[in-house]
């Protein structure tokens, strides 16, 4: 019996004025596992995320989590589904006007009933979970940007989600911040049991960390599946991303209208 897949896209579709940022995008999601959402900046990959999420209506296709179609909910049943799911956002999201103990018991008072002193020995549990237990006191400002990152992930985690989302989880850190959250991630999934969706360009953690890969290039799928399956991919663009070359398909130039000897020539006649 293969894999139950709790989020299954068909045919997404997202523009932004006029320009296809997501082009009918099929892909699934298997529960209890890590999926990474792979592309280079200005992919869709996070376009992508935040469709998935309710954030942002696409413009046709089918979103489904857990058997329901989100796109298509009321106000009152996306709030449920919400309760449900998880998000560490890219730059971490934190409330500048609260503690770190306020940040965190914020979705608690938001959507539950508990008594303060429930909600206090639960933050403790969650900055114990990732290593910050003792910083309560501390504003956002006099954090570091991992410790922003870790105490996000607190947050996000507040009510035991069984799906989450992380968008570019490891972005600005250094490599043991980067390597603290990523571990965080995969124990998260363990103990939780957890779907795990990661939007990353990261190739070393994504290899490392990933039971499925989505490689996203201008808004399109250009391959899924596992691991081996995207190192062993014949797409040259698939190739050339994942082994950083310069050359290729993925090109880094913008699109002069003019060849170069042209415009030097033209610019030279108008000074």
């Amino acid at each position: 019996m293969g894999e139950r897949q709790l989020i299954r896209l068909n045919q997404v579709v997202k523009r932004f004025e006029g320009r296809l940022v997501t082009d009918h995008v099929s892909a699934n999601f298997p529960q209890g596992k890590v999926s990474v959402i792979l592309g280079g900046s200005g992919s869709g990959k996070s376009t992508l995320l935040r469709q998935m999420t309710g954030l942002l209506p696409p413009d046709g296709g089918m979103i489904e989590i857990d058997g329901q179609d989100v796109p298509q909910l009321g106000r009152r049943d996306l709030y449920r589904l919400r309760q449900r799911l998880g998000m560490l956002f890219q730059n971490g999201a934190l409330l500048n006007a609260m503690n770190v103990f306020e940040n965190i018991a914020f979705p608690m008072r938001a959507h539950t009933n508990l008594s303060e002193r429930m909600i206090r020995i639960i933050v403790g549990i969650k900055l114990e979970m990732v290593g910050l237990r003792g910083t309560e006191h501390l504003m956002a400002s006099e954090l570091s940007g991992g410790m922003v990152k870790r105490v996000a992930l607190a947050r996000a985690i507040a009510l035991d989600p069984p799906v989450m989302f992380f968008d570019e989880p490891f972005s600005g850190l250094d490599p043991i911040s980067a390597g603290v959250i990523e571990k965080l991630i995969l124990d998260y999934k363990k103990i939780r049991g957890a779907t795990c969706v990661v939007v990353s360009h990261d190739i070393p953690s994504t290899f490392r960390m990933a039971d499925h890969i989505i490689i996203l290039s201008h808004g399109r799928v250009i391959a899924q599946g596992s691991a081996q399956e995207i190192q062993q991919s014949p797409h040259p663009e698939v190739q050339q991303f994942i082994q950083g070359l310069p050359d290729g398909p993925i090109r880094f130039r913008y699109p002069a209208q003019a060849p170069l000897q042209d415009d030097l020539m033209q610019r030279a006649q108008r000074l």
